[in-house]
């Protein structure tokens, strides 16, 4: 992902994503789930939360850029509770994008509402190392996809699961941890659709080199984002100010899952073309993917200062920004407020979640 000069720029720093493919019954890669990874040699990852699952997305979608990432195929993103239940929106839209409900995750009712949501949005559902009897059950409804931990997996019941999972049509099972010929003769036996583990691929680490954006020009633009009456002009002319945003910027709009008809050229087309709202959903990752260095105050000052809304954007329903008529004005392209929490509380979920 670039020349050994390029890594060793001034400025520059190096930025590191997982990805394992997932095989289909023939032997092609059907998808890749992206993993977080700290540095190029980390054999696992060393964080499975909301800054691991940002700084995934933002990788992915703002650093290298999808199409280089996997293609199109389909890629899995492990999703933490504040993602599934709305408390921090999902920058990109459903296509080619399936995410991963951990096990680790308690499945309560604000679970349930968040994933109904999400599918209701068109989102694809895969339930990650599927455990019996801990809750997740309530979410086979609304799952595409079960992951199931096979050499972990009672043999003696493993038949009837299976049966049970296709009781549910559009499921389809993901084999993973697979390491063994054994594991794939078993994969074959019952007819399992994807398989992933060592046996097959062990996960590919890719790495690029970066110029960060300045991280108080990223508040500041989140701040001029939810503003009562957004300035496009102002925006536009914040993200420009920034190299490194803008090429993030760019990159994200022209990522193959936000659905764009055309290449991104510009930062005022990325704008107009996406909304104020898809930009500000991408703006608060790249906030939460650094955000662990910031003080809560100092979080909270940025983004409330003057001009800056005092309201935070609906959240309850995460559902694309939808592009709007080529005569409509930009500034009716920014998130609307309805009965939401207050600013500091959102600042404070922000910071809380980054250091968890």
């Amino acid at each position: 992902m670039g020349s050994q000069s390029e890594f060793t720029q001034p400025g520059a720093s190096l930025v590191h994503i997982g990805r394992q493919p997932i095989f289909d019954t023939c032997g092609d890669i059907a998808g890749y789930e992206l993993l977080f990874r700290g540095n190029a040699q980390a054999v696992e990852a060393d964080r499975r939360d909301a800054y691991a699952t940002s700084h995934v997305m933002v990788n992915a979608f703002t650093e290298f850029g999808l199409d280089e990432v996997v293609g199109d195929r389909m890629c899995f993103i492990n999703m933490t509770r504040e993602f599934l239940t709305g408390e921090l929106i999902l920058p990109f839209g459903p296509e080619n994008v399936v995410l991963e409900v951990l096990e680790t995750i308690d499945v309560d009712d604000a679970v349930v509402a968040g994933v109904t949501n999400l599918v209701a949005a068109g989102y694809r559902i895969a339930l990650d190392d599927f455990v019996w009897q801990s809750g997740h059950e309530r979410l086979l409804p609304l799952a595409s996809y079960v992951k199931l931990d096979l050499p972990n997996c009672d043999p003696e019941r493993l038949e009837e699961q299976l049966a049970f999972f296709r009781g549910f049509p559009p499921i389809e099972i993901v084999a993973e941890g697979l390491e063994t010929l054994e594991h794939l003769a078993l994969c074959d036996r019952y007819g399992i659709e994807l398989r992933q583990g060592y046996v097959l691929s062990r996960p590919q680490v890719m790495t690029a080199a970066c110029i960060p954006p300045f991280k108080l020009r990223r508040l500041e633009l989140l701040g001029a984002l939810s503003a009562a009456d957004a300035d496009l002009d102002r925006i536009v002319d914040i993200i420009s100010s920034d190299p490194a945003l803008t090429m993030r910027v760019l990159r994200a709009s022209n990522s193959a899952a936000v659905g764009t008809i055309q290449r991104v050229s510009s930062i005022r087309q990325a704008v107009v073309l996406l909304g104020l709202g898809h930009i500000q959903r991408w703006a608060m990752l790249m906030v939460v993917d650094d955000v662990a260095e910031t003080t809560e105050a100092q979080l909270v000052d940025a983004l409330t200062g003057p001009g800056c809304a005092t309201t935070w954007p609906r959240v309850s329903t995460p559902t694309r920004t939808r592009r709007s008529s080529p005569g409509s004005s930009p500034r009716s392209r920014s998130c609307s407020a309805s009965t939401p929490p207050h600013w500091s509380a959102t600042c404070r979920s922000l910071w809380t979640c980054a250091r968890r």
